[in-house]
C-alpha cells in the first residue's frame, strides 16, 4: 500500500470515529494502571566515591592522585546493587518476613505442591525472590563528568524508604571493608604458602652448593673460590706494576731527552720532580734575565756581563750533572717497575692455569651460588611483603555519604501527569494503526475484484447519438465507486472522495479510468483538445463521477481540462460552484499543488445548447469532457461535428458497467508527445 501526506490525513479523516474508542481504551488502561499500582515513595541519597589511592597506614604522606577512571565509579554502582550488598540488606531488616518484599505464601498452593510431590518453597529461593524484590526498589545513577552516585530507594512510605537507604549505605560499607579483609586473608594465606615453598628451595639449594664445594675440595673465601680471589688480587697487582713501569718509562724517556740536549733548561719536562733542579732552573732563568739586561746596556765586552755569562754556563754544568744523577736513579727505579710486572704477569699466569685445572667443577659451583643467592633475594622479598602487607591493603576507592537519606514530599509512583500523556501517544497512535488497517483491507477488497473483460470478448454496443463513429468502438468494465457518504446532497464530499481515489496508484477505479484516458492519448492525433461526450443508458450509472474523473486524471498529468456539466440538476456533482448560465463563465473546480494542472467547470445552457463564454476556443484546453447525464429525446447537447469521442455508459442485467468508447474518423495511430507537440503548433 502506497500513500503520501495527503493519503494519510484523508485516510484518518475518513475513520475518525475509530478515534474515539482507540481514547477510550488508552485512557482506560491508564487509570486502571493508577487506581491498581501501589503508592511507592522515594528517598535520596548521595554518595562520593574518592578514588585516589592512600599511602599505607602511619605513613605521613597525602593520598596520590589518580586520573579519572570511570570504570572505577561503574564497579562502584555495579558493587551497590550486588547481591552481597542486598542480602545484607535483607538479613538487616528482616525483609523475609516483610509482606512488602516477602512474597505471600498461599496454604492451598503448598498443600497442591505437596500433593502432586513437589518440595515446598525452599528458603534460599524466597531470599532470591526478595533480593530481585529490593533490586527493583533502588536506582542509581551517575551525575555527569563527577564521582558522585545518586541513590534513589522506593519503599510504601517515606520512613521505610529512608530507613531501607540507610541500610542499603551501611550495608556497602561493610561490603567494602568485608572485600578488604577478604583480600588480606588471601594475599597473606599466598605469601605463607610462597614463603614454605622459597624456604624449602632456598635451603635444598645451599645444601647442593655446599656437597658440591665439598666433593671438589674447592677453598672459599668470602663467599668467593680463594683461586679466583687471589687471581683477583693478582690482576689488580699486575694493573697496577704497568701503570708504574709506564710512568717510569716516560720519565727516563724525557730525562735522557734532556741530558742529550746538553741539559738545557728548556729541554727539561714537568715529569723530572727535583727540588734542586727546580732551584737551579729558578737561578737559571734570573741569571740568563741580567745577561740579556746586561749584553743590552753594557755590551758583550763588558766585564759584568762576561761573569754574568760565566755564571750561567756554571749553573748550566750543575743542572747536567744533577741530571746525571737523576738518570742513574731512574734507571735502577724503571728496572725495578719492570722486574715487578713480570713477577705479578707470572703469579696471574700461575693462578689462571690453577683455575683452568679446576676446570667445570668451579663454574657449576658459582652457578649454584647464584641460584642460592636468588632464592635468598625472592624470600626476602616475600618475608618484607608479608609483614607490611596489612598496612598495605587499603580500601580503595572509598565511599562517602554526602548527602544523607531524605524522603521526597510526594509520591513517586504512580505519576499521574505521565501516564496521561503516555495515554493520549498511546491512543493516537492506537488510532492510526487501527485507521491504516481499516484503510488496508479496503483496498485489498477493492483490488480482488474480477478484472475487466478483454476488448475482443466485449459485445457490441449501440452507437449514442451526438457521435459519428467510423472504428469498431473499444470496451472497459467499470468497477463500483463507493463515495464513503450515503448522505444525500453531499456533491463536495463525494468530490473529495473522487480526487482522494484518482490520487490513489492501486485504486480499481482509478486503473479503468486510466485506461481510458491512455485510450485517447493513442487514438486522437488531432491538433485541437479532443471534446469527450459522456453518456448513459440510464440514470444512476456514474456519468457524472466518470467525467469528473477523466478531468481530474488529466488534471494530475499537468493538462487543462475543461468539465461542462450539460445534465442539469440530474448531476451528482450539480451544486458544486460553476459559472453562471446566463454569463456562461467558468469557475475554476480543482487544481494540483504542483504543476499547471488545472480543472475549470462550467454549464451548457439546456434551452440554448450553447456553450459557455468562456470555452469557445478549444486550443486553450488539452482535454473538454461534457456530461450528457443519460440520454433523454433525440436532441443533442452537443452537435455532431463537435463531438471527438463519445463514451457510453451502460448498466447490465447482473448490475455491472460497461464504457464504450467511439473515435472519429480522424482519430489515429499516435503518441501523447506528438499529440502535445501537434496542438500547441495549431494554438500557436
Amino acid at each position: 500500500m502506497q500513500m503520501d501526506a495527503g493519503d494519510l490525513i484523508a485516510a484518518l479523516w475518513r475513520r475518525k470515529l475509530i478515534a474515539a474508542p482507540a481514547f477510550a481504551l488508552a485512557f482506560g488502561l491508564a487509570g486502571a494502571y493508577l487506581v491498581l499500582t501501589p503508592a511507592r515513595y522515594a528517598a535520596d541519597m548521595a554518595i562520593l566515591v574518592d578514588t585516589r589511592e592512600r599511602p599505607p597506614a602511619g605513613a605521613d604522606t597525602a593520598p596520590i592522585a589518580q586520573n579519572p577512571d570511570p570504570a572505577v565509579v561503574e564497579g562502584q554502582m555495579r558493587l551497590l546493587k550486588s547481591n552481597a550488598v542486598l542480602r545484607r540488606v535483607v538479613e538487616n531488616q528482616a525483609l523475609l518476613t516483610d509482606p512488602e518484599f516477602a512474597p505471600k505464601r498461599s496454604p492451598l498452593m503448598d498443600t497442591l505442591r505437596a500433593l502432586i510431590g513437589l518440595k515446598p518453597t525452599a528458603p534460599g529461593v524466597a531470599a532470591e525472590g526478595v533480593i530481585e524484590a529490593l533490586d527493583k526498589a533502588i536506582s542509581i545513577k551517575r551525575s555527569e563528568k563527577s564521582y558522585v552516585l545518586d541513590v534513589e530507594v522506593l519503599a510504601s512510605s517515606p520512613e521505610r524508604a529512608e530507613q531501607f537507604a540507610r541500610a542499603l549505605s551501611d550495608a556497602y560499607f561493610e561490603t567494602q571493608a568485608r572485600i578488604a579483609d577478604d583480600i588480606v586473608d588471601r594475599e597473606a594465606e599466598w605469601l605463607d604458602n610462597k614463603l614454605k615453598d622459597l624456604r624449602d628451595r632456598l635451603e635444598a639449594a645451599e645444601r647442593r652448593a655446599e656437597e658440591f664445594r665439598k666433593a671438589q675440595s674447592l677453598l672459599v673465601t668470602d663467599g668467593h673460590i680463594l683461586p679466583e680471589e687471589q687471581l683477583k688480587d693478582a690482576n689488580s697487582a699486575l694493573i697496577e706494576a704497568r701503570g708504574k713501569r709506564a710512568e717510569q718509562e716516560a720519565r727516563y724517556a724525557q730525562l735522557q731527552a734532556a741530558i742529550r740536549a746538553g741539559g738545557s733548561i728548556d729541554t727539561l719536562g714537568d715529569a723530572i720532580h727535583s727540588t734542586l733542579i727546580e732551584k737551579l732552573r729558578g737561578d737559571y732563568a734570573a741569571l740568563s734575565k741580567d745577561a740579556a739586561f746586561a749584553q743590552s746596556t753594557l755590551g758583550p765586552r763588558h766585564p759584568s756581563y762576561v761573569i754574568v755569562r760565566a755564571q750561567v754556563e756554571a749553573l748550566r754544568r750543575q743542572i747536567s750533572a744533577e741530571l746525571k744523577r737523576i738518570s742513574a736513579s731512574m734507571e735502577h727505579d724503571l728496572r725495578a717497575a719492570r722486574e715487578s710486572e713480570q713477577a705479578a704477569a707470572r703469579v696471574v699466569a700461575d693462578l689462571s692455569a690453577q683455575i683452568d685445572r679446576q676446570g667445570g667443577g668451579r663454574l657449576e659451583y658459582g652457578e649454584l651460588q647464584r641460584k642460592a643467592a636468588a632464592l635468598r633475594d625472592q624470600y626476602e622479598k616475600a618475608l618484607v611483603a608479608r609483614e607490611n602487607l596489612r598496612k598495605d591493603i587499603v580500601g580503595s576507592p572509598n565511599g562517602v555519604v554526602i548527602n544523607q537519606p531524605l524522603a521526597q514530599k510526594g509520591r513517586a509512583s504512580p505519576k499521574t501527569l505521565p501516564a496521561l500523556l503516555i495515554a493520549l501517544a498511546g491512543g493516537l497512535n492506537l488510532f492510526v494503526v487501527a485507521a491504516l488497517i481499516a484503510e488496508y483491507l479496503a483496498r485489498r477488497r477493492r483490488s480482488l475484484a474480477p478484472p475487466p473483460p478483454s476488448r475482443e470478448e466485449a459485445p457490441a454496443r449501440p452507437t449514442p447519438k451526438g457521435a459519428i463513429p467510423t472504428k469498431p468502438p473499444q470496451v472497459w468494465r467499470l468497477p463500483p465507486f463507493d463515495p464513503r457518504s450515503t448522505r444525500a446532497g453531499a456533491p463536495r464530499e463525494q468530490f473529495e472522495r473522487l480526487v482522494e481515489v484518482m490520487r490513489s496508484p492501486g485504486d480499481p477505479y482509478r486503473g479503468a479510468i486510466t485506461e481510458i484516458y491512455d485510450a485517447l492519448w493513442r487514438e486522437w492525433t488531432a491538433r485541437a483538445a479532443p471534446v469527450v461526450v459522456v453518456a448513459g443508458n440510464e440514470q444512476g450509472v456514474g456519468v457524472s463521477t466518470v467525467a469528473s474523473a477523466l478531468a481530474l486524471f488529466a488534471c494530475a498529468q499537468g493538462e487543462r481540462a475543461l468539465l461542462l456539466e450539460a445534465d442539469g440538476d440530474d448531476s451528482a456533482f450539480a451544486d458544486l460552484p460553476a459559472g453562471s448560465s446566463r454569463t456562461g463563465g467558468l469557475s475554476e473546480l480543482h487544481s494540483e499543488a504542483e504543476g499547471s494542472g488545472r480543472v475549470m467547470l462550467g454549464r451548457i445552457d439546456q434551452r440554448t445548447g450553447g456553450w459557455p463564454r468562456g470555452a469557445l476556443f478549444k486550443s486553450r484546453y488539452d482535454l473538454i469532457v461534457v456530461d450528457c447525464g443519460a440520454l433523454k429525446g433525440d436532441r443533442a447537447l452537443v452537435p455532431d461535428e463537435l463531438v471527438d469521442v463519445a463514451l457510453m455508459i451502460e448498466r447490465s442485467r447482473d448490475g455491472e458497467r460497461s464504457v464504450v468508447a467511439l473515435f472519429r474518423e480522424e482519430a489515429g495511430e499516435a503518441s501523447a508527445t506528438e499529440r502535445r507537440a501537434r496542438r500547441r503548433a495549431g494554438a500557436a
